[in-house]
């Protein structure tokens, strides 16, 4: 399944990314790794259920400050090293259920 991890967004402002995913996404490593503009994401009801790779997915997001994952189902990851390495703006994440 093909997927393009960067984008280049010519004019500033809040953008809304919507992918559509089977049941067979088995990894999400390096996702959102360097996504150095990002500042906010919305992961809720993501399913990552059948996820086992998750390593460095929002790595050096360097201004990212929150992240929604509620009801972010990661049982079955067996690999999430790094996985908020370089988020040095980080300061709410949602996990609830």
């Amino acid at each position: 399944m093909p997927f393009s991890y960067y984008y280049e967004f010519k004019k500033k402002g809040k953008y809304k990314i919507e992918y559509t995913f089977n049941d067979k996404l088995t990894k999400t490593c390096y996702m959102f790794n360097d996504c150095s503009s990002l500042k906010y994401i919305d992961l809720s009801n993501f399913n990552v259920q059948n996820v086992k790779n998750m390593r460095c997915m929002f790595s050096n997001c360097s201004s990212l400050t929150n992240i929604n994952l509620s009801n972010f189902n990661a049982q079955n990851a067996t690999n999430m090293g790094f996985f908020f390495c370089g988020c040095k703006s980080l300061n709410n994440i949602n996990l609830s259920i």
